[in-house]
C-alpha cells in the first residue's frame, strides 16, 4: 500500500432493489446505556427535526436498539447508497458538520472502538463499523423509488387530491389526457 492510501475493509450490506441495509450489533460498555440513549438522541436532534435529516441523505428507516439488559445495542438502517457514501453524509450531516463536531462521541459508550471517536480517522471508524456489522441474510425494500422520489410522489399526490377536492377544477379533469391519472388516483 503507498503512502496515503487508505486501507479499507470489503464492504457489507445486503442490497434490495435501490436500497442498502446496515445491521451492527455493537456492546455497551457497563452502565452507560442510560448515556449512550441520551447522546444517540442529542446527536439526532441537533440539527433539527430527525426525520427530515435522515431523508436528506436517503435513509428509508432506522433502529436504535438497547437489548440484552441493557449491554448490546443494535443499529439497523436502510439507505439510497452505498456504505462509504451513507456513513460519510451521516457523519457529518446528521451529526454536525466537521468529524471533531459530529456528536458521535456516543460511540465511546461502546465497546472496543480502537481509541476515541475523535481520535479515529474517516476510514478507521468507518472499517470499525464494518468489523461490528453483521449482513442480513434477508433484506426486502418495498420500494421503487429512492427516498428523495417517494417525497416528491407524496408531495405530488398531495397536491393532486387537492385539486380533486377543488369544485373549480371539475371541468378541467374531464379532459381525457387526465384519464390515467384519475383512474390510479380512484383504485
Amino acid at each position: 500500500m503507498s503512502t496515503g492510501e487508505v486501507a479499507r475493509l470489503k464492504r457489507k450490506g445486503a442490497k434490495s432493489g435501490m436500497a442498502t441495509e446496515y445491521t451492527g450489533f455493537f456492546k455497551i460498555k457497563p452502565g452507560h446505556a442510560e448515556q449512550l440513549v441520551r447522546e444517540i438522541l442529542a446527536s439526532l436532534t441537533r440539527r433539527g427535526d430527525v426525520r427530515e435529516s435522515y431523508a436528506r441523505i436517503g435513509v428509508y428507516d432506522a433502529s436504535y436498539v438497547v437489548f440484552d439488559n441493557d449491554t448490546r445495542l443494535l443499529l439497523k438502517i436502510s439507505f439510497d447508497t452505498d456504505f462509504d457514501t451513507y456513513f460519510d453524509d451521516a457523519l457529518s450531516i446528521l451529526a454536525g458538520g466537521d468529524k471533531g463536531q459530529t456528536g458521535g462521541s456516543w460511540f465511546n459508550n461502546l465497546e472496543g472502538l480502537p481509541g476515541s471517536f475523535d481520535s479515529l480517522t474517516w476510514e478507521d471508524f468507518k472499517n470499525w463499523l464494518v468489523d461490528q456489522q453483521t449482513e442480513a441474510a434477508i433484506f426486502a425494500n418495498t420500494s421503487d423509488g429512492s427516498v428523495k422520489e417517494i417525497q416528491k410522489a407524496q408531495r405530488v399526490q398531495k397536491a393532486f387530491q387537492q385539486v380533486l377536492d377543488d369544485p373549480k377544477a371539475a371541468e378541467a379533469l374531464k379532459h381525457p389526457a387526465l384519464k390515467p391519472l384519475l383512474d390510479e388516483a380512484a383504485v
